[in-house]
């Protein structure tokens, strides 16, 4: 180790120093480490059985057998955090959900050891599990509620860990609480063969099994000549602020509604009846809605002329990127759109600062689906020389490290693609406001960099979608590859600048250390002989 600190090691040394660091039995420990680099990593395959793999090497700790499998395209699959560890006595728990036929199968599992807690099987089939977030509607021992919905309307309300009849007093609360904060649930479904995006509500209902029932709020109808393609929800991760300080010092903020999703259709013209009819007022390209779910109302909508699907897109704080394919052009492209709150009467970033600084409260304003501010919408369109199967984004614990873009390519390889290259406000030419920012000026193509390819040489073959999950480091997240392989590295987009690598220089650093406080006595000893002298002239 400390040849190799001050890099005397030879190339033998370094490798086996490297074995032995791979060896150490800490980092095969199947327990969270204090950084939060070794995790537990949760998988339900379409074959209806739960794995819970080791981060470090993907080892295999525990399976539990679900069932059969999800049947059908409507059908539920899925694992969520039932309970999350709060001390060290405390562990993590999930809840399995599975439908089939006309049942749905639930397995509270402790994530520790693939243990089944509890299992129940319910009398509906499912096709949508919604978390009930938020402390109001945690139990006594933090357990998240889910509210599971089926097609034809049917809800379920799963409140304790085994069913209701485990314990109807808290069953029975649990219902009490969803009935009082009913207004506050809201939920959508989408129906590709229809056409159709529908919003739904809660309404309470004494006589409901869940104690609600849902009610249709809204519902967004495609024209005949759009097809749909996909609805991609914001992922709700921590955010740093809201404000962002432009170069001029002016600043914009975002709108995070947390209702809100991507709706994609591919327009399609139709062909004409005759040679002499006239001309189709339909657009053919790739259409772009921004909604609010609660509500149902289009925010914005845009439409990318002789553009076509499939999409892969990713909406993170209040911008969606999204890859499609341009007949027009004959390539890949990517586009981003970044949604800003235009409200006019609010004081400034400058204002807010000084009202901190005198001891002031300042609140952000709340930002509500039935009273929207005005939007100010920013785009912008690039070529991208590459195809693209699964789209994903960084993220961290607190929001405050840039964020990449992660782009699964048709070459079953992961690209890692810098926030700045997919920001709409990037100039035509540089100026020294954008230089500030560190904006680089806009070209037509996005660089694919070889040297971001965060796979390196390795291939996860059939790549299907990308995670990613925040550690306890800021600087530093993990993000997880899925397909017939899988593939799991630490990424750091912004450097890591909240820790020391393990090959730092110790030894170099304790001697100039040393050597600038022995400087620091000798220069002071010497400087005090010379006022001496000087004093005796």
């Amino acid at each position: 180790t400390m040849k190799t600190s001050l890099r005397m090691a030879s190339r033998d040394e370094y490798e086996a120093l490297m074995g032995m660091r791979a060896s150490d039995p800490a980092k095969s420990s199947p327990f969270r480490d204090h950084v939060g680099m070794r995790q537990l990593i949760v998988v339900l395959t379409s074959a209806g059985k739960v794995f819970g793999l080791h981060s470090g090497d993907g080892r295999e700790l525990w399976s539990v057998y679900l069932g059969t499998g999800a049947s059908g395209s409507a059908a539920l699959r899925t694992v969520l955090v039932w309970r999350e560890q709060v001390g060290e006595a405390d562990d993590t728990e999930l809840l399995a959900l599975g439908s089939s036929g006309d049942s749905t199968r639930a397995l509270w599992i402790r994530a520790s050891d693939g243990e089944v807690i509890a299992e129940a099987t319910l009398p509906l089939a499912a096709s949508r599990a919604l978390p009930l977030e938020g402390a109001a509607f945690e139990g006594a021992g933090g357990e998240r509620p889910v509210l599971l919905a089926s097609p034809s309307g049917e809800l379920h309300l799963l409140a304790v860990a085994g069913g209701a009849t485990k314990d109807a007093a808290a069953h029975a609360e649990a219902k009490e609480v969803l009935a009082a904060r009913a207004s506050k649930v809201f939920f959508y479904e989408a129906d590709a063969k229809a056409g159709t995006v529908r919003g739904f509500g809660l309404v309470p209902h004494a006589d409901a099994p869940a104690g609600v029932r849902r009610a249709q709020v809204w519902q967004l109808s495609l024209p005949e000549s759009e097809a749909l393609e996909a609805v991609v929800e914001r992922v709700l991760d921590p955010v740093h602020t809201q404000v962002r300080v432009l170069g001029d010092r002016s600043a914009l903020y975002k709108y995070l509604g947390a209702n809100t999703a991507a709706v994609f259709a591919t327009a399609t013209e139709p062909e004409r009846a005759s040679e002499g009819a006239p001309p189709s007022a339909v657009v053919a390209g790739l259409v772009v809605y921004i909604l609010d779910t609660a509500t149902g109302r289009v925010l914005y909508r845009t439409v990318h002329m002789g553009s076509a699907g499939p999409v892969q897109a990713t909406f993170r704080e209040n911008w969606v990127v999204y890859h499609y394919w341009s007949n027009e052009a004959m390539r890949n492209e990517m586009s981003v759109l970044e949604l800003f709150d235009d409200t006019r009467d609010r004081p400034s970033h400058v204002q807010e600062g000084l009202m901190q600084l005198l001891g002031a409260e300042v609140t952000a304003p709340e930002q509500s689906s039935h009273s929207l501010p005005p939007l100010r919408v920013l785009g912008q369109s690039y070529y991208m020389p590459m195809s693209a199967k699964a789209m994903g984004a960084t993220s961290t614990a607190k929001g405050v490290t840039a964020r990449q873009v992660l782009l699964g390519t048709g070459t079953d390889q992961v690209l890692a693609l810098d926030r700045r290259l997919l920001d709409p406000r990037r100039p035509l030419k540089a100026t020294p406001a954008s230089k500030e920012e560190r904006l680089p000026p806009y070209a037509e193509m996005l660089p694919v960099d070889p040297r971001r390819m965060i796979t390196h040489r390795h291939t996860v073959a059939n790549l299907r979608f990308i995670e990613s999950a925040p550690t306890h480091l800021e600087s530093t997240c993990l993000v997880l590859a899925v397909g017939l392989d899988r593939y799991l590295t630490r990424l750091a987009p912004s450097r890591s600048y909240d820790t020391i690598s393990e090959s730092f220089n110790y030894l170099l650093l304790s001697a100039t250390v040393v050597g600038m406080v022995v400087a620091t006595l000798v220069a002071a000893r010497m400087s005090a002989r010379a006022e001496l002298k000087r004093k005796w002239r």
